[in-house]
């Protein structure tokens, strides 16, 4: 991601984290820890 524009990095990441199926997992690698987007996805999965 690091192509992407930081405004967008969420969204896309985000998105796909929606997209994986059973079994499939979506790796972050930061330079620290991602505590927005990792509450983003808790608030998601319990939707």
């Amino acid at each position: 991601m690091r192509g992407v524009e930081p405004s967008k990095r969420h969204t896309l990441a985000l998105s796909e984290f929606d997209e994986l199926r059973d079994g499939e997992e979506l790796t972050v690698i930061a330079d620290h820890y991602p505590a927005q987007l990792t509450q983003s996805i808790r608030k998601n999965k319990e939707t």
